[in-house]
């Protein structure tokens, strides 16, 4: 969401490529969006509740597979919270 904090400047993230990319996207839209890839299971949780990508979750990145969400879902998010 490319917010900047401590722990973001404490590990140098602001110098990855991809900080800052889906700024345009809102918190909410961002956990409606991870909540797909959950019901995917496309991310898991592990120990200590880290959520990692699985092994699908690899291989929607590797060959750019298309992963479906209903717009009206990313809106509704937006009004709950």
């Amino acid at each position: 969401m490319g917010v900047s904090n401590e722990k973001i400047a404490q590990n140098g993230h602001e110098s990855l490529s991809v900080y800052g990319i889906g700024k345009e996207r809102s918190k909410a839209q961002w956990l409606s969006i991870g909540d797909r890839l959950m019901e995917l299971e496309a991310l898991k949780v592990g120990e200590y509740r880290v959520v990692s990508l699985s092994e699908y979750g690899a291989q929607i990145i590797k060959e750019r597979l298309h992963v479906s969400i209903h717009a009206k879902r990313l809106e509704e998010r937006k009004k709950n919270l």
